[in-house]
């Protein structure tokens, strides 16, 4: 029994020492390989640089090793590297890698590194692109003269992008003129390709007109200057057939428009009335439209007309001309909208205040008849050195508000600085003193403009520039002077004015 043991012990003995002897034979190595070995970036435009993609160098081996020489090829670079000379066994570092085009395309080039285990590679991969562009084929049109109320032939208005992505949120419209455009690209145009826009002219009027035409994309707007003439027709014409004059304060003249009668008839055209219903009138003109004198085969003449509301709300009208034509009577429709609100106190007119106080008022303001039009508000007088102020400093006449008015007294301005062209001046007069005693001279002017200026400006309001505290930082204190004030404010829409009058009486 003791035998067994005895030899079982030498065997286990034989086994381990055969284990130990098995090892101490394997070869001691470093190895050092890439993760991942390929990499693809996403296209990139031109001059910019994509986000960072990382490859890791592990050492899967048993014992360190060195690294190093890492080099990118073509419009690939090296944005960080975490690698040191020496790698251990069992750890890693990383490459930071990124793609910056400088050309359009697609690029295959290579990350490369130097380690004991051999020469390591990885395959990267990236696209180049352009930017979208937005070339429009012309920056003006100009069309045929066209008869009015007629539609010209289209003209056609390219749109080419010739970079490698997509041009988005394009679109066109007509900001003024008698024009028309149909946009034929939608909101997107795609790589390399061209869309159309189709404009037209519908002339309203008789004469030379001109119009804008925007279009707008991502990379911001384009401006096409449209151009055409107005023919009247055979026979007589008064153009425009209709005119919106928008809205107009009540009592206030509107902007005029001009209307022209043109005679393309057989014979000279005799007219016997001229009338105008509703709340406008004619204004005088060159080559006005006249009851005494006939107007000859293939002239014209003019009518300016202009509104004067009576009353808020819609106003129309019609301007119509009796004549020898077999038309006549000619006629065009008018239209506007009258303009008219109240703007009153409410509580006191009257507030006494020392200086360096505050008097506050309100006052109403009430539309005679509620749209959205927008009024503006201000003081048109204040005490010296002292700030008038608004809440709000806008409103519309959508419903009655009340406003507030604030003003501030004994406020201080801010310390004169020299102005920006003396002091330039002094510069250019110092440089070019190019002797001792000329820049002596140049050094004395500055010193009597510094002293001019300090001492003429110590006691100089700049408007809208205030602190409070009571002096100029010079150590001059601004006061309002006793007396009584008024302020006036005032409320402006559609070109009426109306005022209201508060008083400050400073003690």
């Amino acid at each position: 029994m003791r035998s067994w043991a005895r030899v079982y012990g030498y065997l286990m003995v034989a086994l381990w020492l055969t284990a130990v002897s098995a090892h101490a034979q394997q070869p001691q190595r470093f190895s050092a390989i890439l993760t991942p070995v390929s990499l693809d970036f996403p296209n990139t435009t031109l001059g910019s640089t994509s986000d960072v993609q990382t490859i890791v160098v592990n050492n899967t081996g048993t014992i360190s090793g060195s690294i190093g020489g890492f080099a990118v090829t073509g419009d690939f670079l090296i944005a960080a590297n975490t690698c040191k000379a020496t790698l251990a066994p069992g750890t890693g570092c990383t490459i930071s890698i990124a793609f910056r085009p400088t050309t359009s395309g697609t690029r295959a080039e290579t990350f490369s590194m130097m380690s004991d285990s051999g020469p390591l590679t990885a395959a990267l991969h990236g696209t180049g692109t352009t930017v979208a562009t937005g070339t429009l084929s012309a920056t003006s049109l100009s069309f045929s003269p066209t008869l009015l109320n007629s539609t010209s032939a289209a003209q056609t208005l390219t749109i080419r992008n010739d970079g490698d992505v997509p041009l988005t949120l394009i679109s066109a419209s007509i900001l003024s003129g008698s024009f028309a455009v149909t946009n034929g690209c939608g909101t997107t145009l795609a790589a390399h390709s061209a869309c159309a826009l189709q404009v037209t002219f519908s002339p309203v009027s008789v004469g030379p007109q001109t119009g804008v035409l925007i279009v707008r994309d991502a990379l911001g707007a384009q401006t096409v200057t449209l151009t055409g003439t107005g023919l009247a027709p055979a026979g007589v014409s008064l153009a425009p057939a209709a005119f919106a004059f928008g809205p107009v304060g009540v009592g206030v003249a509107s902007e005029p428009q001009t209307f022209t009668l043109t005679n393309n008839g057989a014979f000279p055209l005799v007219i016997s009335n001229i009338g105008l219903t509703g709340d406008f009138g004619l204004t005088s003109s060159a080559n006005a439209c006249s009851t005494v004198t006939p107007l000859p085969v293939g002239a014209s003449c003019k009518l300016v007309v202009a509104l004067i509301p009576q009353a808020a709300g819609a106003r129309s009208g019609s301007l119509l001309l009796a004549s020898n034509a077999s038309n006549s009577p000619q006629t065009a429709a008018l239209s506007g909208t009258g303009v008219d609100f109240t703007f009153s106190a409410s509580g006191t007119t009257t507030r006494s205040i020392a200086s360096g106080g505050t008097a506050t008022f309100a006052a109403v303001l009430t539309p005679i008849l509620t749209m959205p039009q927008s009024v503006s508000l201000a003081c048109t007088s204040s005490p010296a050195n002292a700030k008038c102020t608004i809440s709000p400093a806008s409103t519309d006449l959508n419903g009655q508000q009340t406003i507030t008015i604030t003003l501030r007294t004994g406020l201080s301005a801010n310390a004169v600085r020299v102005p920006a062209t003396i002091a330039v001046g002094f510069l250019l007069s110092f440089a070019l003193a190019w002797n001792r005693k000329r820049r002596i001279v140049a050094l004395l002017t500055l010193f009597i403009l510094i002293g001019e200026i300090t001492g003429c400006g110590a006691g100089r309001q700049i408007p809208d520039n205030y602190s409070d505290g009571g002096t100029n930082g010079g150590g001059t204190t601004l006061v309002t002077p006793p007396g009584n004030y008024p302020v006036v404010v005032t409320a402006t829409a559609a070109g009426l004015s109306r005022g209201v009058t508060f008083n400050v009486v400073v003690q």
